[in-house]
């Protein structure tokens, strides 16, 4: 089972970790006026996969910027339960920004922070085989990938506003075992991208370059299992990480300034 709300409360306050690990809505502008849209948004998604059946993968953070399941099974992830991409060729989950109008996201303090749970069904060390694990879809303007390349996670940023090429920002020294459930997380704050593996640091570049605004789809595939999808506008550090490798997420207070996605809504 995966933690609870109040035990992942607890675990938070005892580390005291500031308020970037919370995923909170925020409302700005807009005013008051009746029939206004309002902006509201959130440094962060998280997705579990534990949900009881259904095509829809749910965002804890906010009611938006939920997956969709595409040839995509359930399976016994890390704690609960994990997506798995090996029963059907081209399964992936599907997050709709290209035609979402009431999602933006970016990344205005140029820091990116990705983590999730891995399980890969074999080992492939082909030199010249890699896969998308996180990405946009092909085509139109790019922002970043996460990919497995000879069992290894590397990270790539795209050149701001065009379609490619990817250029690699960090690169896991550590092989994915097969089989087995490995927390892989990569935080770039702008200057330095650090790569950990089971909440240790495995790798390390310095390197400046901006990360752009999301305008594809995402999409989230993987030659195996995925567990405990989670992404921010946030530079995590390495307390943070182990943190979130422990299990100790929560949704973020109301006060959370939105920085990475926003949702539009009526105002009431």
């Amino acid at each position: 089972m995966k933690a609870s709300s109040s035990r992942l409360g607890s675990l938070f306050a005892r580390l005291a970790l500031p308020c970037l690990l919370g995923f909170g809505l925020a409302a700005c502008g807009g005013g008051g006026g009746s029939g206004e849209e309002e902006e509201v948004g959130s440094d962060r998604v998280f997705y579990n996969f534990d949900e009881a059946g259904g095509s829809i993968a749910r965002n804890s953070s906010f009611d938006g910027l939920h997956g969709t399941l595409i040839g995509v099974l359930r399976s016994e992830g890390h704690s609960g339960q994990a997506v798995d991409f090996t029963a059907q060729a081209g399964s992936h989950v599907l997050f709709d920004i290209c035609c979402n109008d009431d999602v933006i996201v970016e990344f205005p303090e140029n820091a990116i922070t990705l983590a999730m749970w891995l399980r890969p069904a074999s080992a492939n060390p082909d030199p010249d085989s890699s896969r998308q694990i996180l990405g946009g879809t092909g085509g139109g303007i790019q922002s970043f990938m996460l990919e497995i390349k000879e069992d290894r996670v590397e990270f790539l940023l795209c050149q701001p506003n065009t379609a490619g090429p990817f250029f690699s920002i960090v690169r896991s020294v550590s092989a994915l075992p097969e089989q087995q459930w490995t927390h892989v997380a990569v935080v770039y704050d702008g200057s330095t991208a650090v790569l950990y593996v089971n909440g240790l640091e495995d790798s390390r570049t310095s390197i400046s370059t901006p990360v752009s605004r999301v305008y594809n789809d995402l999409i989230l595939s993987f030659p195996g299992r995925v567990d405990d999808l989670f992404m921010s506008s946030a530079a995590l550090t390495r307390d943070q990480v182990q943190a979130l490798m422990a299990g100790a997420w929560e949704a973020p207070a109301a006060t959370v300034p939105p920085k990475a996605l926003f949702r539009r809504s009526a105002a009431p």
